[in-house]
Parts: C-alpha cells; sequence; structure tokens
C-alpha cells in the first residue's frame, strides 16, 4: 500500500478491517479522480482468499484496473467482455475484469465459475447500479458464506 495516498491508507485500513470482521460488503465513497480504482486494487491485491472480480458496466472501467493491475502487481488480470474470455482454469490469475452485460448471461458466467466459491472478492465499480437486476443476477450465483464485497462509488445516492 505505499503507494497509495494517505486518505486511501486510510479508506483501505477501514475496508478491510469491516470485510474482516464479519462484514459481507462495504461501500467506499471517493470523489472522482481520488483514486477509487487504485484504492479497489490495493485491497484485491492483498485479498487473502479466492479470486477477486472485478465488476463494470462499461469497457473501461474493464480495461483500466487491469491495466493498473499489470502495473502494479506484474501479473495479467483476465478480461471476461463480449469476444474476451478469460481462463476457468484453475491456473488463471487472481484478477478477473468482467462486464456486467456479459457476466448475466447464464452460459458465460456458469462457465467462468463453474465453483462460485472459487470468488472470494467482488469490487464492483460504479456500486451505485449494484441494486439493478443485472447485478443482483450475478450477485446472487456467486453467493456463499466467505464471499466478501466492496462497491466503490463516487455517487452513492444516485
Amino acid at each position: 500500500m505505499s503507494y497509495l495516498r494517505p486518505y486511501q491508507v486510510e479508506a483501505a485500513t477501514a475496508i478491510n478491517n469491516c470485510l474482516s470482521n464479519g462484514s459481507r460488503s462495504t461501500l467506499s465513497v471517493l470523489p472522482t479522480g481520488c483514486g477509487k480504482t487504485e484504492l479497489g486494487l490495493s485491497i484485491a491485491d492483498e485479498w487473502p482468499q479466492g479470486d477477486v472480480l472485478w465488476l463494470a458496466h462499461r469497457q473501461e472501467l474493464i480495461y483500466q484496473p487491469a491495466e493498473r493491475w499489470r502495473r502494479l502487481t506484474g501479473e495479467d488480470a483476465e478480461i471476461e467482455m463480449g469476444e474476451f474470455r478469460a481462463s476457468n482454469t484453475r491456473n488463471r490469475g487472481r484478477l478477473v475484469c468482467a462486464s456486467v452485460q456479459t457476466l448475466t448471461r447464464e452460459k458465460r458466467i456458469k462457465s467462468l465459475f463453474q465453483d462460485p466459491k472459487r470468488v472470494g472478492l467482488i469490487v464492483v465499480d460504479e456500486a451505485h447500479h449494484s441494486t439493478t437486476p443485472s447485478y443482483t443476477k450475478i450477485l446472487e450465483y456467486l453467493d456463499h458464506p466467505d464471499l466478501r464485497i466492496l462497491g466503490l462509488t463516487a455517487t452513492p445516492d444516485r
């Protein structure tokens, strides 16, 4: 976390405390341009169990964290969106960035996550959208007792 700004370190500490002390989900609200992506990737990089799914509704919100993940960790993030398909093998990378539109297709989500318990953390970018039926469908499919969800947004009341 040394690359994070002090307020991001404070947010990351609060998120980790919340998710490790029994809360299933938490929401981080930061203004536009204050590093929500970096914050989410920092949490993902240190996540102790299971794969991390980065869920978003627009292409740039899929590509941006995938590119930054590579710079942060040296690892490739996998992309599940349109014609891009992430591996469903055991040696897949720790981070999968996926579009909501793609994962709402039952065949795609079941192929990618044959075992929903493989996912330990879901990062929902632009989390104010997460109450829509498409997000709900994905979250319900992947639900299990150890799953944790981190929402990121600048506009929680939208």
